[in-house]
């Protein structure tokens, strides 16, 4: 009889306490949208590659980053959530007269596949974007020299 009493004592205690732990899925985690990774912080960049290789002379080149001089490689990129896209020289400038920051205008396309910067100096320019997290991003672009077309890939990290 006592044997009996603890076995329905361990059960129920067992039931009651099964019954009240809350379930880890009952709050689904909202999902950030590309546009919220984008905006807030300081994006500079990090990598840059061209394809196919740029030609200095004889030699290939597809490091592009490590063609540009610090006063180039210290500029970094905000989105705003309002659409305003702002390019920051950084701490140094290659031409003292070159303005501190450049404003214009961004947007996602359609599916989300590429961000469109609208610049008063260079007027319209796309990015793809086939990787982007929170903290870190790939963008792809496409850029003509020389009758050349050159696919420069960056990679970007938010700094704060």
């Amino acid at each position: 009889m006592k044997t009996k009493r603890i076995l329905t004592t361990v059960t129920l205690a067992t039931i009651l306490l099964t019954a009240c732990q809350k379930s880890s899925d009952s709050t689904p985690t909202p999902s950030v949208t590309k546009a919220q990774m984008l905006v807030g912080g300081q994006w500079k960049i990090k990598a840059m590659t061209a394809s196919p290789a740029i030609m200095i002379g004889s030699v290939a080149i597809t490091d592009v980053l490590s063609l540009y001089p610090s006063c180039i490689t210290d500029n970094y990129q905000t989105f705003s959530a309002d659409g305003v896209y702002v390019f920051d020289e950084g701490a140094t400038k290659c031409d003292s007269s070159d303005p501190q920051r450049e404003t214009g205008k961004w947007q996602l396309s359609a599916d989300e596949t590429q961000v469109i910067l609208n610049m008063p100096s260079n007027s319209h320019e796309v990015w793809e974007i086939p990787m982007l997290t929170s903290t870190k991003a790939t963008t792809r672009s496409q850029m003509v020299a020389n009758g050349i077309t050159y696919t420069v890939t960056a990679s970007l990290e938010k700094v704060n």
